[in-house]
């Protein structure tokens, strides 16, 4: 069961307001996986955060049930971005990156309206030693745990 999905903005021009849009979805399989984004698995969901100064963390809850039983994307749509242009230097805030650790083909994937507006490999665009987008996705196991019809004698002499 999907519980939420974290992430780091560094943001540039504060105090700004951006809605996010999060949507799980189906990946392709194979070597290497893609997300189908015409296959929604749950949400989309939608958040609005207010940008502070410098790295902040947001963590935003997934509705109930999001039962995932095969592999799947997180889809992290940033609607607003382009308005938080900082007046000094012209740049937006943008996802934080997790460490300076080479990317992993086939595990993130980015869009962005100037550059490639498909869903693009992220290693693909920016090259395999740019660094990992820092998004994390907080889970449970959501399968049932059967139980068989016994008695706690039974239960009791079986573990003893």
């Amino acid at each position: 069961m999907l519980n939420s999905v974290s992430f780091r903005v560094r943001w540039v021009a504060v105090p700004c307001n951006v809605t996010i849009e999060i949507t799980v979805v189906e990946s392709s399989g194979g070597t290497c996986p893609t997300p189908l984004a015409d296959r929604v698995i749950c949400g989309p969901i939608t958040h609005s955060i207010l940008g502070t100064t410098g790295r902040t963390i947001y963590t935003l809850p997934m509705p109930t049930p999001c039962c995932l039983s095969r592999d799947a994307f997180v889809l992290a749509k940033f609607i607003g971005f382009d308005q938080c242009t900082s007046p000094i230097h012209g740049s937006q805030p943008v996802l934080y990156f997790a460490s300076n650790n080479p990317c992993a083909s086939c595990t993130q994937y980015a869009t962005h309206a100037n550059l490639t507006p498909t869903l693009s490999d992220w290693c693909g665009m920016y090259g395999p030693n740019s660094p990992n987008l820092w998004i994390r996705v907080d889970a449970d196991c959501c399968d049932t745990t059967p139980t068989l019809p016994s008695t706690w004698g039974r239960l009791k002499t079986h573990y003893q």
